[in-house]
């Protein structure tokens, strides 16, 4: 986006213009977006795509069919979180996740059960639930 203003103003990208560019990203979000994407699914996409930054997996492998312990774990935050941030009911983010509606009920107490046991993935976890959080206050 940031290379588009560039182009389009005939412009260099420096510190100055990036403040301008931010703005036009939200605008971009706020009038543009909703026309093409809906908001659960962009928080969707949103939560796919911190998760994979976060653990260093790509989105396609999260949300392939193995069964591996560490790729399930975070498939099972991405299902936890679409049930938290997004209005989408089981089924509908079980779709999204190549899963049966049952799995999402059964993510949401495996992470909940992981959060009270190990205070490690809890920590880990919240961070990832507050940058979200973050960033979704923006649409």
């Amino acid at each position: 986006m940031l290379v588009c203003y560039s182009i389009c103003t005939d412009s260099n990208i420096n510190y100055s213009n990036y403040y301008t560019m931010m703005k036009i990203t939200n605008l971009f979000r706020r009038i543009f977006l909703p026309k093409f994407i809906s908001k659960d699914d962009y928080i969707f996409s949103l939560i796919c795509r911190e998760v994979s930054k976060r653990y260093h997996i790509p989105i396609r492998l999260i949300l392939s069919k193995t069964r591996e312990r560490h790729i399930c774990e975070k498939r099972q935050i991405i299902q936890t979180m679409a049930c938290d941030f997004t209005n989408l009911r089981h089924n509908e983010i079980a779709k999204r996740t190549h899963r049966n509606h049952s799995t999402i009920v059964h993510s949401r107490k495996a992470v909940h059960n992981a959060i009270q046991t190990d205070k490690r993935f809890a920590t880990e976890y919240y961070a990832l639930h507050t940058k979200i959080s973050g960033k979704l206050i923006n649409i």
